[in-house]
């Protein structure tokens, strides 16, 4: 479990860099994005989150505690990445 967990972190972060460095987007998030650098910026924060979650639970099955605020920290990051997340879908303020 834990390995899936790192590897869908890995998979979003490459998708971050991806968005980041060229603008490319995976085909099925294409039509709803507005904005690719917060999309990219989005998916490299979920990818963190997604590590931290990883390396939270190998912490808590190598010592046998579970770390109170570390999940909480990894799953905020997370929410965070949702929102920009859908920050990124919404058209760029027109002022």
């Amino acid at each position: 479990m834990i390995f899936v967990i790192a590897a869908l972190g890995l998979v979003l972060g490459a998708g971050g860099i991806a968005a980041l460095r060229t603008g490319w987007i995976l085909p099925w998030h294409r039509r709803h994005v507005r904005r690719p650098v917060l999309h990219g910026w989005a998916l490299l924060i979920m990818g963190v989150a997604f590590a931290a979650q990883a390396a939270v639970l190998r912490i808590s099955f190598e010592s046998g505690r579970l770390p109170q605020t570390l999940p909480l920290a990894a799953s905020g990051i997370l929410v965070a990445g949702v929102l920009l997340l859908g920050l990124a879908q919404r058209g760029p303020s027109r002022r």
